[in-house]
């Protein structure tokens, strides 16, 4: 379940309600807010009921980097999260399956709202292709990718 907890008074009042969109895994949520109260979220996602793979965290599961921003969110809104790189961040491997290991992708991340509130930029981490000296682990790439923010 993926949380957000919002305070617009310095910390006196708080409002909290579940964000999640997809079954299944979310990780290392990012959060930035604008001085205009323009709020994004960004996250490492593995939806159980995205593909034909029989059970939930097994071989061929792929990882993607979602995101998404409300304008001065309220308690209950729903956000539209999309996918923010079509190309998988991690794929999961037969040894991640048989020993659950779902930290193929670390918390290296982070997001920034241009200065006109026009669009985010986010720097994220993608595990893809064998390590050339670490066993049973990826070669690991930093990207970044730039989303324009819609009203």
């Amino acid at each position: 379940e993926l949380r957000i907890a919002l305070s617009y008074d310095y910390g006196v009042n708080w409002s909290t309600w579940n964000v999640s969109h997809i079954n299944g895994i979310q990780m290392y949520p990012f959060v930035s807010i604008s001085d205009e109260n323009i709020v994004t979220l960004a996250f490492y996602g593995l939806d159980f009921e995205d593909g034909d793979l029989d059970g939930d965290y097994v071989e061929g599961e792929e990882w993607y980097l979602y995101a998404g921003a409300l304008n001065e969110p309220q308690e209950g809104d729903q956000w539209e999260f999309t996918i923010a790189d079509t190309e998988p961040l991690h794929i999961v491997t037969a040894y991640e399956e048989a020993n659950s290991d779902v930290h193929a992708l670390h918390d290296f991340f982070e997001t920034v709202i241009s200065e006109d509130g026009s669009w985010i930029g986010i720097a994220y981490q993608q595990n893809i292709g064998e390590h050339p000296f670490e066993e049973n682990e990826e070669q690991r790439y930093i990207k970044f990718v730039r989303g324009e923010l819609t009203e």
